[in-house]
């Protein structure tokens, strides 16, 4: 396990102590994973989406979802 996982499953672990819901957790995860990926693609939404095997456009979707745009 590196560093990030690390670091996502301790995130993961407080919410679910906090008394996050399945459904908020799911969220959570999702909204940090399009956030890394983002990261690592410079920013580049079309390399994101590849790198996540989704459309640009669904990409695009999601960071409306979660207000990144």
């Amino acid at each position: 396990m590196n560093m990030e996982t690390g670091n996502l499953m301790e995130q993961v672990n407080d919410l679910i102590n906090s008394g996050a819901t399945l459904k908020e957790v799911q969220v959570e995860i999702e909204r940090k994973v399009l956030i890394r990926a983002l990261a690592i693609a410079d920013g580049n939404k079309a390399k994101a989406a590849r790198h996540l095997g989704l459309n640009r456009t669904t990409l695009v979707q999601k960071m409306k979802k979660f207000q990144m745009l």
